[in-house]
């Protein structure tokens, strides 16, 4: 009877340790850090309800344009000429949770951040244009 008593309680702690391994790690992730430079590659809007990209409008021959984001908090987007001669546009920024505050020549833009993961950044904006409000998204892939 002990050897029973032994054996079943051996099976109870082997299936609440093979329970607990098996548990959905997802709440151990930890989040991607934006930290990094970013190629811009999609961009639209969201009409209807459905969102609507398209491949992002680089100059012709000149696929390059992107956004650093520094661990100091600072920015740099790069935007590349036809004859990809670049331009850059100095911006500070935080991020807080899922929200993303950027300010680039006094003007801050906030934007809410729907994918951040290893290779991909997608955010979503709005903005208010006299009477109508557009929604825009733009879609970037780390470099």
């Amino acid at each position: 009877m002990k050897k029973l008593l032994k054996l079943t309680a051996l099976f109870l702690l082997f299936i609440t340790v093979s329970t607990s391994c098996n548990k959905n790690d997802d709440d151990n992730q930890v989040e991607a850090s934006i930290i990094g430079k970013w190629n811009y590659t999609s961009a639209g809007e969201v009409v209807n309800g459905q969102e609507v990209l398209s491949a992002y409008d680089h100059s012709a021959g000149c696929n390059k344009d992107n956004f650093e984001f520094k661990a100091d908090g600072t920015g740099i987007q790069t935007e590349y000429n036809s004859s990809c001669v670049p331009n850059t546009y100095l911006s500070t920024y935080t991020k807080v949770g899922d929200i993303l505050t950027q300010t680039e020549s006094g003007e801050t833009f906030t934007s809410t951040i729907l994918q951040l993961d290893e290779t991909t950044l997608k955010i979503r904006y709005t903005e208010s244009i006299g009477n109508t409000t557009i929604t825009s998204l733009l879609i970037l892939t780390r470099i």
